[in-house]
């Protein structure tokens, strides 16, 4: 039988040691179907990355130790290997930003290229010669503050390369049709993303060398471009205001909606931070398997292009992200994701030949062994609506409710005391183009395991609920993010879930900045807070942050589309945006977590806010807090954008569990 318990005092067996020591992540299923290989990357506990092969058990690493498989292209990275027709492994050394390959014995590595100045990533092989190589390259240049990104054609014969495309800011997705004959590529420019304002285009590839590159559709915004077997060119677009799927022909450059009933309003794709995002393909002439976004809700199904019909997949996988699928042959496929009792692992799926159904599951590597999870542990999110009083609001349906997902405090051991609600914390993603997922999230289950309830918020600007809704944050970050966070928390009140004077708020990167901006814009609203990353003053952002995002706070901010802000001195807009600027205001104990060799959000970013705030301290208690301990920085040594050593996640985890017993529970928590 459970026991009444204080909220905050319940014993956990989510420790910090399981999480930072034992989870791994897994990404980029690849497929080696001639012998028979299945292959997938996995980051150990240390961030280390590394090919694992499943042919036997348990799996084996098919690399030396000393090579840590891994890009950074555009700062996050993506399509790190992939495995050629003569069924070796091309994969990129995270350490040299060398391209390298397996030779007949898979630990015997030879080095195609290897450039001082260059990174490379979003590979892929020629459907028939292994002498071919597709990358995408991010090149520094003498004099130059942002690197060039181009398309390069790697020779593995004369171990050499070649820029076959370069002018714009950034591509992706450089790919070659199944004859090998033509290749398909999506461009942008500043100061667009990808899914703002990516185009498609195709050419001819003769004498290895792109011929004839053209715009093939008119859309911008174009996600995952995918060849079919036929010579089909697949898409993403959002013309009906979701991201659909789309197939294009090369000789007419007509294209066609292929239109599900009952998903127009989903999303087949999404903001791709990643290189090499697969979350849909064609399993044979007249069928995809894709993955669709529904209210931030991961589905698998089987998509009949003949008939138009579907055939929902039955999988208990609700969250399906990025490089996460591949086919097998006709009747399987892998992939990679996590549902509302598991985290993410990497399944082996068959269908039935005759209907198409769910025939086996398999799986064959997990993040986590969840034996080490005791059973009743895990509290599942539930989708939690709210309305919104922000002026946007009455302008579109879509824009009336915000979308959370709650995780009540579960426990197999402690119950609440009659009459007592417990603390809250609020989790906000990052992006801010993202959106949280109804699946086991280790970090806020370590929470709700203590006593704690976790609101998991997708603010407007979040995906997987539309393009009206993701859009409607273009102007206004760190405006209508704050106040969907507000009227968040206020609905849990109202509605007598949670404790109105015990609430707090966390978030990395974009939810740092939503924490910081919410501390300070919003302060009655919070007991505390903790930024990971978080971004505190706006104009310094924009300025230093790395090539990738270093023009998105013209949509988020400035709206340059709409011209929202014209007029408006430019200055006092970012300063408005600024929580540094704002920083007088802050009336709760926080916490700023931050890597030294960030270079998404400079470490200087926290510094700034912690010298900012801790000249307007009031020399009254916070929370319990007194003045000198109110704010505190604590900066991990060769950490980058988030924390990948595992010392330092268990640091980090220790330090947040201390920081929220404090100030949400009143209870001293001493470090080791």
């Amino acid at each position: 039988m459970r026991q009444p318990r204080s909220f905050g005092a319940w014993e956990s067996g989510i420790s910090p040691e399981i999480l930072s020591g034992e989870v791994v992540s897994l990404s980029a299923p690849r497929v080696d179907t001639a012998r028979n290989h299945i292959y997938y990357l996995e980051a150990d506990c240390d961030g280390h990355g590394r090919i694992m092969r499943t042919e036997v058990l348990p799996h084996r690493k098919i690399l030396p130790d000393k090579y840590n498989v891994g890009s950074s292209v555009n700062g996050y990275g993506g399509g790190a290997f992939i495995v050629d027709c003569d069924g070796r492994v091309v994969f990129v050394d995270g350490v040299t930003n060398a391209v390298n390959r397996t030779g007949t014995e898979a630990h015997d590595v030879e080095t195609l290229i290897h450039s001082l100045n260059a990174k490379f990533a979003d590979l892929c092989p020629h459907p028939s010669s292994a002498s071919f190589v597709l990358a995408l390259r991010e090149e520094e240049s003498h004099g130059k503050t942002r690197p060039d990104t181009s398309i390069v054609l790697i020779d593995t014969v004369s171990k050499t390369y070649k820029v076959v495309q370069s002018g714009a800011d950034f591509y992706s997705h450089a790919r070659f049709s199944p004859d090998g004959q033509h290749v398909c590529w999506l461009e942008w420019n500043f100061p667009h993303m990808q899914w703002t304002g990516a185009i498609l285009k195709v050419a001819e590839f003769r004498n290895s060398y792109f011929v004839n590159a053209r715009q093939v559709v008119s859309d911008i915004g174009v996600g995952q471009p995918r060849w079919g077997t036929s010579g089909t060119l697949y898409f993403a677009s959002e013309r009906s205001g979701y991201q659909q799927l789309y197939a294009v022909s090369l000789e007419s450059n007509a294209s066609r909606w292929l239109r599900f009933k009952e998903l127009e309003q989903c999303e087949f794709a999404g903001a791709e931070f990643w290189l090499s995002s697969l979350t849909y393909f064609e399993l044979s002439e007249d069928k995809i398997v894709a993955t669709y976004t529904r209210d931030a809700t991961s589905f698998v199904a089987v998509l009949d292009l003949a008939t138009g019909k579907h055939i929902d997949l039955d999988l208990e996988i609700n969250d399906i992200a990025y490089d996460a699928m591949q086919r097998i042959d006709d009747y399987e496929f892998l992939v990679i994701g996590a549902s509302a009792s598991c985290p993410p692992a990497l399944y082996r799926i068959s269908l039935d030949p005759e209907t198409l159904h769910v025939k086996n599951t398999t799986v064959l590597a997990r993040s986590l062994n969840m034996c080490r999870i005791p059973r009743g542990s895990l509290s599942t999110p539930k989708p939690f609506n709210f309305p919104r009083s922000s002026p946007d609001a009455d302008t579109n349906p879509a824009l009336e409710h915000g979308h959370a997902f709650l995780m009540l405090p579960t426990s197999p051991w402690y119950c609440s005391i009659p009459g007592k609600l417990p603390p809250c914390i609020v989790f906000a993603h990052g992006g801010p183009t993202k959106h949280h997922r109804p699946s086991v999230n280790l970090e806020s289950q370590f929470m709700t395991s203590r006593g704690f309830a976790v609101v998991l918020l997708n603010h407007v600007g979040s995906t997987g609920y539309g393009g009206t809704y993701r859009d409607a944050m273009n102007g206004m970050w760190g405006v209508s993010d704050v106040q969907d966070a507000v009227d968040c928390v206020n609905a849990l009140v109202r509605r007598g879930v949670v404790d109105r004077a015990r609430i707090g708020i966390t978030g990395g990167s974009a939810g740092g900045y939503l924490t910081l901006q919410a501390m300070c814009t919003a302060p009655e609203t919070w007991a505390a807070g903790i930024s990971i990353c978080g971004i505190s003053d706006m104009r310094a952002f924009a300025r230093d942050t790395h090539k990738f995002e270093s023009c998105y706070d013209q949509v988020l901010v400035r709206d340059i589309a709409s011209q929202r802000h014209d007029g408006v001195n430019e200055d006092a807009l970012y300063a408005a945006r600024s929580p540094v600027a704002h920083a007088a205001r802050l009336r709760a104990p926080l916490l700023l977590l931050q890597g030294t060799v960030d270079p998404v959000v400079l470490p200087n970013q926290a510094t700034m806010f912690e010298e900012a705030a801790k000249c307007h301290l009031s020399k009254e208690k916070m929370n319990g807090f007194i003045a000198d301990e109110a704010v505190k920085l604590v900066m991990y040594e060769n950490e980058g954008h988030g924390f990948h050593l595992a010392s330092s996640k268990k640091h980090s985890l220790e330090e947040q569990e201390a920081w929220w017993l404090r100030s949400l529970c009143g209870k001293r928590y001493s470090l080791a």
